[in-house]
């Protein structure tokens, strides 16, 4: 059985709304390198960066949970 990347939701919305994660990390206001920690459940998101890239990629509350629990 293939194990999926961890943020593989998150990470398509990323791609959809800013192309790449470079633009996204800039407009969250994270190094790259943060940003792919993250993304690599290397380190914990913050509930502040949730609340910013929720707005940032117009994901509602009611969904959040689909984008930030890591699917492993």
């Amino acid at each position: 059985m293939e194990k999926t990347k961890p943020f593989e939701a998150l990470r398509t919305r990323i791609r959809a709304y800013y192309g790449s994660n470079s633009l996204f990390a800039k407009a969250l206001g994270v190094s790259n390198t943060t940003l792919s920690y993250k993304l690599n459940a290397k380190i914990a998101w913050r509930d502040v960066e949730i609340k910013r890239a929720c707005d940032l990629l117009e994901i509602s509350p009611s969904t959040m949970h689909n984008y930030f629990l890591p699917q492993m």
